[in-house]
């Protein structure tokens, strides 16, 4: 964890030179040091969650939105609407913090036209990515399913570079250059968790 709050995203082998500290990475680690507690029973890791959960509450802007932290070279990364939905489910209750999130949602990241979430509100040649699709279907009330069909636009077909064998999934993006398997299980997750089984059904 660095002085001003958050891990790095990555290390070399040594377990130095850290690069980047993303906001949503970190909400990830809350997430699941809360999961752990809860399975377990355990307050070994209380401090750190605490810590956690202040440093995020601590990324919040006046409109809502959670700062997306900072790149190797200390310039902010942009606002990043996967990152703050995640925070959204990772720190615990619903207060203040919470609700400005919500606010900021229906307004800023919302494409009102296609009724789904921008990723990068700020930088628009990277306006979808398949991850707000998945994880604000599983974690925020009152999103459709219809949103998340619109996830086909990531689907695609590529060649295994293990076996050759043509393989089915879902892309980071749009230009489908690959199947990325921890977002596709983020999609079968998120079928499930609006009981659409065909979907679901099919990426099991």
């Amino acid at each position: 964890m660095v002085l001003n709050g958050g891990f790095y995203q990555f290390r070399n082998t040594n377990g130095e030179e850290g690069e980047r500290i993303c906001m949503g990475d970190n909400a990830c680690l809350l997430i699941a040091i809360n999961q752990y507690k809860e399975k377990y029973g355990t307050t070994m890791y209380d401090a750190m969650a605490n810590q956690l959960n202040l440093w995020l509450r601590s990324l919040q802007l006046e409109n809502g939105a959670l700062r997306g932290r900072l790149n190797q070279d200390g310039s902010e990364i942009l606002l990043v609407t996967e990152g703050i939905i995640t925070a959204f489910n990772a720190v615990p209750g619903f207060d203040d913090f919470h609700i400005k999130i919500l606010n900021y949602l229906r307004k800023e990241p919302w494409d009102s036209e296609n009724a789904v979430f921008l990723a990068w509100p700020e930088n628009p040649s990277y306006a979808h990515a398949l991850d707000v699709y998945s994880l604000s279907s599983s974690i925020l009330e009152d999103v459709s399913v219809d949103m998340l069909l619109q996830a086909n636009r990531f689907y695609t077909q590529q060649e295994s570079t293990m076996k050759g064998e043509v393989i089915a999934g879902y892309c980071f993006d749009e230009d489908k250059d690959a199947v990325w398997l921890e977002g596709t299980t983020q999609m079968a997750v998120a079928f499930e968790s609006m009981r659409y089984s065909e979907k679901s059904d099919i990426l099991n």
